[in-house]
């Protein structure tokens, strides 16, 4: 079951990796002053990660639920040095720790769930006390509100989009699993109701 869960989170992964560079790519292009180089490091190290992520599934025998909890605390710290040099707590996807938990609550046993919740809790509230404004370029107040609340929207956009497609994916490979483990059930004991009649 683990195996299917980091299959699966290896796939999120770098969906959130293209996602991230194209919103870096996006800002950058229409004028946001970012910090570019850092951003590329957090991405690229995101990405090495996920290369990882994909050797220790094909070589690994068995997968450890600790080692999907380690992944997706990384991720969460991850995007908390993201958002730090993107606006902070103003930044309009810091709202985006949600996808994490909410696959952690499918994925995970509720202790790693809850140091899962936790951790993007101490995260978050870092952001309130470390992080370095996003220089957004000329404009009145009200033009700076309208960007960010376009800027809402497409961060709920992506974070709808991520919860419900990863986890009925998720949900669905899981079903299908179970469905082949209890044919398997079926097929051994007609096998040895079988042996025992020829017996």
């Amino acid at each position: 079951m683990n195996a299917i869960n980091l299959d699966w989170l290896i796939r999120m992964r770098w969906c959130a990796v293209l996602g991230q560079a194209a919103l870096v790519a996006v800002a950058h292009a229409i004028g946001i002053a970012l910090p570019l180089g850092e951003l590329s490091a957090i991405i690229t190290v995101i990405a090495l990660t996920n290369v990882g992520c994909m050797i220790v599934a094909r070589r690994a025998r068995e997968v450890h639920e600790w080692w999907l909890a380690a992944v997706m605390a990384f991720d969460t710290v991850a995007l908390t040095g993201l958002l730090s040099l993107t606006g902070g707590p103003f930044n309009p996807f810091s709202f985006l720790y949600l996808v994490q938990i909410a696959l952690a609550s499918v994925v995970l046993r509720e202790p790693f769930t809850w140091a899962l919740v936790l951790l993007s809790m101490a995260g978050s509230a870092l952001l309130f006390a470390h992080h370095r404004p996003m220089a957004v370029g000329g404009g009145t107040h009200e033009d700076h509100m309208a960007f960010h609340l376009r800027g809402m929207w497409v961060a709920f956009t992506v974070a709808a989009a991520s919860i419900v497609y990863f986890l009925m994916r998720v949900t669905r490979a899981l079903a299908r699993r179970e469905a082949d483990l209890q044919r398997a059930r079926e097929m051994t004991a007609r096998q040895e109701r079988l042996a025992s009649l020829a017996t």
